[in-house]
């Protein structure tokens, strides 16, 4: 299931016009044999995640947030459940929501 979600998420991005990305690890690298598959993570690298927003103008922290639930939700209890990019997603979601956060002192008074 795991391999399968991966393929589903790369070949996605190939039907959002997505090349095979150089950039960063990313979910939209080209994979020549098993092991660069499973290394690859399900996520979209900055450059293609910016390459998507653009193209469906979503919000990026409510879909880092959904992708979270539905992870926390469905795969928790899998021994397959990828425990680091949980984390990742939460490392996130947490910079974004830090980020949005009203800033105190001369910035917030511009």
């Amino acid at each position: 299931l795991e391999r399968s979600s991966r393929l589903a998420v790369h070949e996605l991005g190939h039907m959002l016009g997505l090349d095979h990305c150089v950039f960063f690890q990313c979910c939209m690298n080209g994979s020549g044999h098993l092991e660069e598959d499973f290394s690859q993570p399900h996520f979209l690298c900055p450059v293609c995640l910016r390459k998507v927003h653009r193209l469906c103008g979503f919000d990026v922290l409510t879909r880092y947030k959904d992708i979270f639930a539905f992870w926390e939700r469905e795969f928790k209890q899998l021994w397959y459940c990828e425990q680091n990019e949980l984390q990742w997603l939460k490392e996130r979601i947490d910079y974004l929501e830090s980020e949005r956060a009203p800033r105190h002192g001369a910035q917030a008074e511009r």
